[in-house]
C-alpha cells in the first residue's frame, strides 16, 4: 500500500512539473520581444519605379533577405494584381522581365496566380540557402494609371501586404517620364495592414521624382502609395486597349449571359420550332354521320 501510495505521489508530482514547464515557457514566449522570436526578416526592401508615358511602370526592386540560420530554398514574392476600386474590380497586369542576384546572376522563379495575388516563388526544390542573400527582380505593370475627368492617378501598393516577414526599411521611388516635372502633382502613401490609414513618409527628389519610405513594417503590412498628375502629363489609354482592359474585369457579365443565350438558341432549333413554318395550317374535319344538316350548322 506505502509502494502504491509513493507511485501515485511520484505521477502526480511528475504532472506538476509539467504543466509548470508549460506555464513557464508560455510566458517566456509571451514576454520575450518580438523581435527575438523573428529569427527571418528582411532587412531592406527598395523599389525604384519608373513611370512611362503610357502610363507602364518599370520596376527594379531590391530585397535584402536575412535567413539568419535557418535553411530556405528561397523566397516568396507575392503582388496584388485584383482590386475593389470604388466598388467595382480592378486588374492590373504584371510581365516579370528578370530575376538575379546581386551580381546579375539569373534565378530561378515560376509564377502562379493564387486569388487576387501574383504569386513568384524564387529559389531551387534541390538547394537550400541561410544567412543574408540579395533577390533583384525587374517586372513592368501594365494599367496601374488610372484617370478621372482627364486626369491621371497611379496607384500601387509597392511591398504587397502578404509577406510572412517583417520588413526592417521600406523604401520606393517613383521616376515621371522625361520631360515632365513635378508641378501640381499630389501625393498620398499608407502603411500597415490592409485598409490603413496610416501615412507614410513622402519627400521630393528633384528634378522628377517622389520617395515614399517606412522605417518598418510587420508581416502583413504593406506600403501603398498614390501619385496624382495633371491632364497630359501621360497619355491616356485607346479605345481598343481601354476595351480590353474593361472586358478583363467583367468579362463574366458578358461571357455567362452570351453561353446561356447559345445554349438556349441551340435548344430552340433543335427542339423548339414548330413544323410547317411560314403559314396558317387549315383544320380539317368529317361532321358526324347522325346529325343532321341544321344541327351540324
Amino acid at each position: 500500500m506505502i509502494a502504491g501510495m509513493r507511485e501515485a505521489v511520484d505521477y502526480y508530482r511528475r504532472r506538476i512539473f509539467h504543466g509548470l514547464w508549460v506555464v513557464g515557457g508560455a510566458l517566456a514566449v509571451l514576454l520575450c520581444p518580438v523581435g527575438l522570436l523573428q529569427a527571418e526578416i528582411i532587412r531592406s526592401f527598395t523599389s525604384e519605379i519608373r513611370l512611362q508615358k503610357d502610363t507602364t511602370l518599370d520596376v527594379s526592386e531590391t530585397i535584402v533577405m536575412d535567413f539568419e540560420s535557418a535553411q530556405r530554398h528561397g523566397i516568396y514574392r507575392d503582388m496584388p494584381v485584383r482590386y475593389e476600386r470604388y466598388g467595382n474590380p480592378y486588374s492590373v497586369f504584371v510581365n516579370v522581365d528578370a530575376v538575379t542576384d546581386e551580381n546579375e546572376n539569373p534565378l530561378h522563379y515560376t509564377l502562379s496566380q493564387q486569388g487576387r495575388e501574383l504569386h513568384i516563388r524564387i529559389g531551387e526544390a534541390d538547394q537550400t540557402v541561410s544567412g543574408v542573400h540579395i533577390y533583384k527582380l525587374h517586372y513592368r505593370v501594365r494599367r496601374a494609371g488610372n484617370f478621372f475627368d482627364g486626369s491621371p492617378e497611379v496607384y500601387w501598393n509597392a511591398t504587397g501586404d502578404q509577406s510572412p516577414f517583417a520588413m526592417e526599411k521600406v523604401t520606393a521611388r517613383l521616376y515621371l517620364p522625361e520631360g515632365v516635372t513635378p508641378g501640381q502633382m499630389r501625393t498620398d502613401s499608407f502603411v500597415g495592414p490592409p485598409g490603413s490609414t496610416e501615412r507614410g513618409q513622402t519627400k521630393m527628389l528633384p528634378p522628377n521624382g517622389v520617395e515614399f519610405s517606412a522605417p518598418g513594417l510587420e508581416a502583413g503590412e504593406g506600403l501603398t502609395f498614390v501619385v496624382g498628375l495633371w491632364p497630359g502629363a501621360v497619355d491616356a489609354p485607346g479605345l481598343v486597349q481601354s476595351l480590353k482592359w474593361w472586358l478583363s474585369d467583367w468579362w463574366p457579365a458578358v461571357v455567362i449571359p452570351l453561353a446561356v443565350y447559345l445554349v438556349m438558341f441551340a435548344l430552340w432549333r433543335e427542339t423548339g420550332r414548330d413544323e410547317g413554318m411560314g403559314g396558317a395550317i387549315a383544320v380539317e374535319w368529317n361532321p358526324p354521320e347522325d346529325l343532321s344538316p341544321a344541327e351540324v350548322g
